[in-house]
């Protein structure tokens, strides 16, 4: 069986979606990618929700999470919580967490 690979974004104008309630990306530390793809749907205010998962080695975590709030601040989403994963910290040099973010400025 073949299945028809499409980046969201395109599968958004294919289905004609207006609006996207809830996001999530856990894409294994490819999540600055993801989001940079994102800008024009960010833009357009047409975004309600972000649950991102942040993940990346110790030493350079707490740089990417800065880096992943600036961005996503500057299109008008509020970090609202962050829940750090334990056992991905605890037993590997990684550090991942799961980031809610809401659009203060979401349009339907």
């Amino acid at each position: 069986m073949k299945f028809q690979q499409l980046p969201w974004i395109l599968l958004l104008k294919k289905k004609k979606i207006k609006f996207i309630s809830i996001l999530k990306i856990d894409t294994e530390g490819s999540e600055e990618k993801v989001l940079n793809g994102a800008k024009k749907n960010l833009k357009k205010n047409k975004i309600k929700i972000i649950l991102v998962e942040i993940l990346e080695r110790k030493k350079f975590h707490k740089k990417k999470e800065k880096q992943i709030i600036t961005f996503l601040k500057k299109y008008n989403f509020e970090l609202i919580k962050k829940r750090i994963a334990l056992s991905t910290s605890c037993f590997s040099n990684i550090k991942g967490g799961d980031y809610l973010f809401v659009n203060k400025s979401f349009k339907y």
